[in-house]
This record gives structure tokens, C-alpha cells and sequence, in this order.
């Protein structure tokens, strides 16, 4: 993450580097810390890159609440931790997204230039990028890291997050024996490695709590996670089908239970509202780009006959498909 400053803040920035060891307690002790300061205040960051990931701390200090430019040059996934303080991340694709204070979030961020919203004078971030080689060992098990992973591999221009979560005491603990690592060279090194895995640990847990409540006791392998995603690709490509739940999951090798769970968990939403959202984009489409007649349409999109078609548009669309085509 660069920041970038306008050619009039450029003019009056004062940008200094000071060198390790630092004393203050915010500030990591064995990293070189670059300070931009200005009018707006100050801003600043440090970073420790490691094998498998990279550590940035970012403190801005300002008068008055300020909106910052970042550019990111390669697509990347991080943890988000709030230290103090709240913000707005503006990315493609997410819009605006509120960042707190007590809270981690994991991003997926794409190429190009955007904004980070202050919404309190003084705000404290840590961000932790994940490099592709740690996102892909993970993927198999963390959905959101599996969407995170493909998301670099694919150069995906649109930002997702992820995951939220609460920074309960056990992570506080073990962010601050990360960051503020005293140890240098490869004892340094190792120390941050083995407490990097400590947090993934605990990411870990707020994940598999989270999908114990809102998907059941199923854990989902990597092949689980494809098979469901051929599933859902399938559903949408083939609404004109009816297809039953359990024909479904005897091709996918999955339990019917579990297939619907995982329907939830990757889609977002139910096999029913995936497929019926499928089919109002596929009547919509037929209605503004063919003069076809309601009865092919209704055949071509799954329905027994043009008034069952007329019902469900009007259900979702709140107008008949006639009036929609006009």
C-alpha cells in the first residue's frame, strides 16, 4: 500500500526516515519508520516483509479528518486490524466499508488507486498481506481464503471483504507480540513466523464458530468447495431444468444437507434464490433484447406456462414482464 499526496500537499510534506531501535511504545521497534508530515498532520508507516507475509503499521495523526489516496500495484489479501480509531476503506466493488477500532477484517484489494476515509483524528492500523503461497495452503479449509486466492490469481478488479471479526484479549495478545518483536535477524524472523501461526489459529476459530452457526457442524474441503461451486454454475446455466435437490448432491458426492449448507456458505444465499435470481436476469435479458413471446420465454426460463412466468416477475420485480419490456 503506497499513499499518495497531491501536488500541493507535495510541496509543504516533510517526509523523514527514522532508524531502528525505536523507543515509543505505538511504534514497531525493528522497523524503519518513514514520517510524512504536513498541515493535514502526520502520517506514519512501517513495514517488516517476511517469507510468507508482510507486516505495515500505519498511524496517522491528523487536524482535520482526511480522506488519503493509496495505490496498490499488484492485487493482494490482508488482515485488517484496527489498534484505534475508525476509518472508511473506498474500493471498487465494496464501496464504502467502516473499519473500527477492536475489529479485523480480511480483504481481498485489487490494482489501482483508493481511499481511506478517516472518521477519528488519530487512527492506528495494522495490515497483514498474505502472500499467495500462505493463502493457497489455507484455501482448502477457509472458504475466504480460497476466494481470496483466486481472486490474486485471477487479477480480480473488484475488492471483497471477507471476514469481520471482534479482536477478543487472546488476539490483542498475540498481535502485540507480533508487531512489537524486539528480536532481530533469524531469531526475529522465526519468532514472527510461529506467531503469525498463532493468529492464523485463532482466525481459525472465529471462522469455524461462525460457520457452526450459520451452516451446521460441516466442514468443507477444497473439493467440497469446487464441487459446490459446480453445482451452483450448473443451476444457473441450466434454469430451464428442474432438478432435484438430492440429483444434485448425488453428482456433487455430497450429503443433500450438506450441499445446501454449502450453497449458503459459498453462494450467499439458498440453491432456490440462487436459481431464482438466475432466472429474473435470464427473463429480463430475453424481455429487452428479443421480441420473443411471453409463452417461449417462460419455456426457455423453467416455467410450466406464461402465467406462472407473470406471477413470479410480478412476486420479485413488483411489475408484469410486459411492463418491464416497455
Amino acid at each position: 500500500m503506497h499513499y499518495l499526496f497531491s501536488s500541493q500537499t507535495q510541496d509543504e510534506l516533510v517526509v523523514s526516515v527514522q532508524k531502528t531501535p525505536h523507543t515509543a511504545l505505538y511504534m514497531m521497534p525493528c522497523a524503519a519508520a518513514t514520517i510524512h508530515e504536513g498541515s493535514f498532520g502526520s502520517l506514519l508507516t512501517q513495514e517488516i516483509r517476511r517469507e510468507e507475509f508482510t507486516i505495515s503499521l500505519h498511524i496517522f495523526q491528523v487536524h482535520e479528518l482526511q480522506a488519503f489516496k493509496f495505490a496498490v500495484e499488484k492485487p493482494y489479501a490482508a488482515f485488517t486490524y484496527v489498534l484505534q480509531g475508525e476509518a472508511l476503506f473506498s474500493v471498487p466493488g465494496m464501496g464504502n466499508v467502516p473499519i473500527e477500532e477492536g475489529s479485523y477484517y480480511l480483504f481481498y484489494f485489487p490494482t489501482g488507486v483508493h481511499t481511506l476515509q478517516l472518521e477519528t483524528n488519530i487512527c492506528m492500523i495494522v495490515q497483514i498481506e498474505l502472500t499467495t503461497t500462505l493463502l493457497n495452503k489455507l484455501a482448502g479449509t477457509y472458504y475466504g481464503m480460497y476466494e481470496a486466492h483466486t481472486s490474486i490469481l485471477e487479477n480480480a478488479t473488484e475488492g471483497i471483504l471477507l471476514n469481520v471479526n471482534w479482536m477478543n484479549p487472546r488476539i490483542c495478545n498475540i498481535l502485540s507480540k507480533l508487531i512489537y518483536c524486539r528480536l532481530v535477524e533469524e531469531i526475529g524472523a522465526l519468532y514472527q513466523e510461529t506467531r503469525m501461526r498463532d493468529l492464523l489459529l485463532l482466525y481459525a476459530e472465529d471462522i469455524n464458530d461462525k460457520d457452526k452457526k450459520e451452516h451446521g457442524n460441516f466442514n468443507f474441503s477444497s473439493a467440497d468447495i469446487n464441487a459446490i461451486l459446480e453445482a451452483g454454475n450448473q443451476q444457473i446455466q441450466k434454469i430451464d431444468e428442474f432438478t432435484y435437490l438430492k440429483d444434485i448432491a448425488r453428482s456433487a458426492l455430497l450429503h443433500p444437507t450438506k450441499l445446501q449448507a454449502g450453497f449458503k456458505k459459498i453462494f450467499g444465499k439458498s440453491r432456490t434464490k440462487l436459481i431464482n435470481e438466475a432466472k429474473i436476469e435470464k427473463v429480463k435479458s430475453l424481455l429487452q433484447e428479443t421480441d420473443k413471446p411471453l409463452k417461449d420465454i417462460a419455456y426457455e426460463t423453467g416455467f410450466c406456462n406464461t402465467s406462472s412466468l407473470i406471477r413470479f416477475f410480478k412476486r420479485h420485480e413488483g411489475i408484469t414482464p410486459l411492463q418491464y419490456r416497455k
